[in-house]
């Protein structure tokens, strides 16, 4: 698939996206051998691509190499048996270089998009230095279509949407999206009544936004609650429903709000996993995802 290939794949796409867990044996290893059955479940209960090495899949925690093998099985996997789905692979970390290095070596794998945070300590000033920064992270990968991850309130990285994009879309052609973990709907507003929005893909990050998202167009969502197959559910019906039955699109947003509310109290990432760990899913197919890696703690539960 040329570049033009997956730039269309994902303006197109409709539908909820997973941000998968990382599989972890009991000594802190990845645990590879669990990739398999976790994406024929996740396949099963309708999810319809991943987003690896999210805050969900604790990218952040990961090392390099790790990353790389894990991506490896997660994109062999998806090839072989999920060609419909998208696969979005986050390249974030603290230096630089390891940024660079990974997204070449999506680049080279042939992955549907790799998505990137902003620099979140060293932040940058203005949206000059942001878009250059991403420019840096695009050319290292120019096969492969960029997405942004705006999470303001854990980066600290805001900006006016409709003109940042905008300017993108000039500075770094191959940013065709963004993953929209923000409760501000006023700047997505904006963008979104735009003719720029016809050209750039959001998906919304918080499963407490879907309806308002519905409302302004967008119909496409990463969410860690897609690991269970009630919330896949709920979002197919609100979609289906929106705008013929707000009645029931109210009702599945309130089931969602309260699922995500009940993975939140505490430790999230170790909930969604001792969540994960619990199901019955038959004889034949078992996850056991382990524990988070540190430095996340359990907390409350």
């Amino acid at each position: 698939m040329n570049l033009q290939q997956k730039i269309d794949q994902i303006l197109q796409f409709e539908g909820p996206i997973v941000a998968n867990v990382v599989p972890f044996n009991s000594d802190g290893c990845i645990n590879y051998s669990m990739i398999t059955p976790y994406a024929s479940y996740l396949n099963m209960i309708g999810v319809k691509g991943i987003y690896a090495h999210g805050t969900t899949g604790e990218g952040l925690s990961l090392a390099s190499e790790e990353k790389k093998k894990l991506s490896e099985t997660w994109w062999k996997e998806i090839q072989s048996k999920y060609s419909d789905w998208l696969g979005i692979f986050n390249v974030s970390a603290t230096c630089m270089m390891e940024t660079i290095d990974q997204a070449n070596f999506y680049d080279q794998l042939g992955v549907n998009a790799i998505a990137v945070l902003p620099p979140f300590f060293y932040r940058p000033a203005n949206d000059g230095q942001l878009l250059r920064y991403l420019k840096t992270v695009s050319d290292a990968a120019p096969t492969t279509p960029l997405i942004y991850y705006h999470f303001p309130n854990m980066t600290n990285v805001n900006f006016h949407l409709k003109e940042f994009i905008t300017q993108a879309r000039q500075v770094v052609p191959r940013l065709v999206g963004m993953k929209y973990t923000s409760v501000d709907m006023l700047e997505l507003s904006r963008f979104c009544a735009s003719e720029e929005s016809k050209f750039f893909k959001i998906f919304t990050g918080y499963e407490q936004t879907l309806t308002p998202m519905l409302a302004l167009g967008v119909r496409s969502a990463v969410c860690a609650s897609f690991n269970f197959e009630e919330p896949v559910e709920a979002y197919a019906r609100m979609k289906k429903n929106y705008p013929q039955n707000m009645d029931q699109v109210l009702c599945k947003q309130k089931e969602l709000n309260d699922f995500a509310d009940e993975l939140g109290k505490g430790s999230f990432i170790h909930n969604v996993k001792r969540k994960l760990n619990n199901l019955t899913i038959s004889d034949q197919l078992h996850l056991d995802v382990g524990c988070p890696r540190g430095p996340i703690v359990e907390g409350l539960s």
